[in-house]
């Protein structure tokens, strides 16, 4: 079965039951890593960069116009000789503008070529980033399984503790009274280290699977 099938099964199992431990539904969570992820917010720039490409692309086989002025100071005005007599045929100083229009009439392909690329480059930026998304969202569904997982394992593992403890006061009253043998003390003394012992167990696979957790979500380790 595909992880990812997975992953939802195990979740809609979760969603039967009541959720402990956790302040956030895994929506939540997933919203916070997308929105702190690093490799995520790269595949988004390059997203937004193919765009400008195609946008790029789509208006090469438009006019391009082109506008220019210019200011000219000369030493001393310009003259010409007509019929021998000398004229003033401009300034000492004068503005002058020009335009110019740059139209694509052939290309030889180049333009419908730049935009099947740019359009290409698009989609594949588009499906990196949808990858690093569902990468990131599988990882922090499987990590927010395991934490409500160990949840109920430290709920039932504490219950367990302290049922034992009553046990073993009421052992140890029935031992002092000498209605009960010394060997059923020790008995119920090696059940409880031995709870005692998965308790701490548990707590500590909790508190890694928290620090994954907090990595994932872009928090510091122990929040």
């Amino acid at each position: 079965m595909h992880k990812l099938h997975r992953v939802m099964i195990a979740m809609g199992v979760i969603c039967l039951t009541p959720q402990i431990g956790l302040a956030e539904t895994l929506e939540e969570a997933w919203q916070s890593g997308v929105d702190s992820n690093f490799a995520i917010k790269v595949t988004e720039d390059n997203v937004v960069a193919a765009r400008y490409e195609v946008s790029a692309a789509d208006s090469a086989n438009m006019p391009v116009v082109s506008l220019s002025s210019g200011y000219t100071v000369m030493n001393e005005p310009a003259t010409s000789k007509l019929m021998g007599a000398p004229m003033q045929v401009a300034e000492k100083s004068f503005l002058s503008y020009g335009a110019e229009v740059v139209v694509p009439i052939y290309t030889g392909g180049k333009i419908d070529s730049a935009k099947a690329m740019s359009k290409t480059s698009l989609t594949v930026a588009e499906q990196d980033r949808a990858i690093e998304i569902n990468k990131l969202k599988i990882s922090i569904a499987e990590v927010y399984i395991t934490l409500l997982r160990l949840e109920r394992l430290k709920v039932v593992a504490q219950s367990h503790v302290k049922s034992l403890k009553v046990h073993f006061e009421d052992i140890q009253a029935l031992v002092a009274n000498q209605m009960a043998a010394k060997t059923d003390r020790l008995a119920v003394q090696v059940s409880l280290a031995d709870a005692r012992q998965k308790l701490l167990q548990v707590e500590s696979q909790l508190t890694l699977a928290q620090s994954r957790y907090n990595q994932l979500l872009g928090r510091e380790l122990d929040t």
